[in-house]
Parts: C-alpha cells; sequence; structure tokens
C-alpha cells in the first residue's frame, strides 16, 4: 500500500501543477473554509475536507501548498506524527 497524503490549500490547482501531484498521490483536500467542505476539486475531484478530519484519515504525510500558513497549520495539528512536506516557495521536509 502506498503512502497516504493530504493536501491543504485554497489555490491547489497551479501549485499542483507546479510540484507535479495528482489525484494517485493526493487523497484529499483540507480547506478550513465550510463552504469548500464537502465538495470536489475542480478538474482533479480530490474531495474537500474539514482540517479536523486528518485525525481519521491518519496520512502518513500532509502536503501543505499554503506555505505561508505553514506554521499555523502546524500548530494547529501538534498530534501529527507524519512528515510536513513544504514544496513552496522551495521544497522542505520537516
Amino acid at each position: 500500500m502506498g503512502r497516504k497524503k493530504a493536501g491543504n490549500d485554497r489555490q491547489i490547482l497551479s501549485a499542483k501543477h507546479k510540484v507535479e501531484c495528482n489525484e494517485t498521490k493526493l487523497i484529499c483536500l483540507a480547506d478550513a473554509n465550510p463552504q469548500k467542505q464537502g465538495r470536489l476539486s475542480p478538474g482533479y475531484n480530490l474531495r474537500v475536507v474539514d482540517p479536523s478530519e486528518l485525525r481519521a484519515i491518519n496520512p502518513d504525510r500532509i502536503v501543505i501548498l499554503a506555505w505561508r500558513y505553514a506554521e499555523m497549520i502546524q500548530q494547529q495539528h501538534p498530534e501529527f506524527a507524519g512528515k510536513w512536506l513544504l514544496p513552496l516557495p522551495e521544497l522542505v521536509t520537516k
């Protein structure tokens, strides 16, 4: 079984092209905006979930595409024991 990854960003379309991700690598998107939750991302059909659902999904890695908010996102998930991937503006793994 491959690694499970969750992505996070409101500008997913352009960022996914930059980091060469596709729907076979990302399993869902997390977005705090309730209007986006429960929908599918355009063009990729990735399910958009509330960030609190990441605990149940238990991904091996979380890709933070909203790199400007990376520190805040990481602080909101102190229980996450996997790896954080920040591909923008430069690739960083924590």
